[in-house]
């Protein structure tokens, strides 16, 4: 997920798979078994926008079943897809999506004998109130541990880096994780995408430790990057309780003068509040 969508393809089959037309950049698959018996596979497949986001490539996500196809989710930031619940009876699914805050906004409901596909609104808890259980999705990365996940992250590859965050996004992360986000984001050897994600991840996190951000303000001031140092100055600018002038990093993404405006008025700001800090007190 990104910021940052996917397009699922249904290839559920009473007789047989149906392979998308071409290879898809990022997937999932996980495997239902109907009520008649027969097996469908489910493959999520992301298709790049010509609009690039800051924070991540937020596609519009569709839901394919044979020949049909609807959409599941828009390119509003925040939103994408979610889990996909199966009925009792296994006759229908459900692939939901989720707005802000990972809340459930909807779904797309897959009739598996008929082939009908339509649009569900509001929140739904089926796992809960109906029984529906949800399916186990497996990807390409399962077999990598996370610590493999971050070292595929420094992939020269844009492609592979955001298959490497679909699966962290699968997992989930932890604050256990803020160590490695960070020296994601400090390395230089990384591509800008990929510390970019680490700076978003981060500030998921919210991580308020001093130290840390210490660190961030040191790739804002003297990283050889400068896509990479502006992620880092709106992260600092995200992460510190008392700027009250956040970094505005649509506009500053598309706008190189900008950026290196809105990267030095960050650092000398941070520079200045560390002076401040320091002076010791009269009392």
């Amino acid at each position: 997920m990104n910021t940052f969508g996917l397009i699922c393809l249904l290839a559920l089959c009473p007789a047989q798979s149906v392979d998308p037309a071409t290879p898809p950049e990022i997937w999932r698959k996980c495997t239902i078994t109907c009520a008649n018996g027969s097996t469908a596979t489910v493959i999520w497949e992301r298709r790049p926008t010509t609009i690039k986001l800051p924070f991540r490539e937020d596609n519009s996500v569709y839901v394919w079943y044979r020949e049909r196809s609807e959409r599941l989710s828009g390119t509003t930031f925040g939103h994408g897809p979610s889990r996909f619940l199966v009925s009792p009876d296994q006759k229908q699914a459900i692939a939901l999506s989720h707005g802000e805050a990972g809340l459930i906004t909807g779904g797309v409901l897959i009739d598996f004998d008929t082939g009908k596909l339509s649009q569900e609104f509001g929140p739904i808890d089926w796992d809960g109130s109906r029984g529906w259980k949800p399916t186990t999705w497996h990807t390409t990365l399962e077999p990598l541990s996370n610590e493999g996940l971050f070292e595929e992250m420094r992939s020269t590859d844009e492609a592979r880096c955001k298959l490497v965050m679909e699966e962290f996004d699968l997992r989930g992360v932890t604050p256990e994780d803020i160590p490695k986000w960070m020296d994601l984001l400090a390395d230089p050897n990384a591509i800008d995408f990929a510390r970019h994600k680490a700076a978003y991840r981060l500030y998921t996190l919210k991580p308020m430790d001093d130290e840390l951000l210490t660190k961030v303000a040191a790739v804002a001031r003297s990283d050889s990057s400068p896509q990479s140092r502006l992620s880092a100055a709106w992260l600092l600018s995200e992460l510190s309780p008392d700027c009250d002038d956040k970094v505005k990093l649509w506009y500053a993404y598309r706008d190189e003068q900008l950026r290196d405006r809105e990267i030095s008025r960050i650092v000398k700001w941070w520079t200045a509040r560390k002076a401040a800090l320091s002076v010791p007190s009269k009392e």
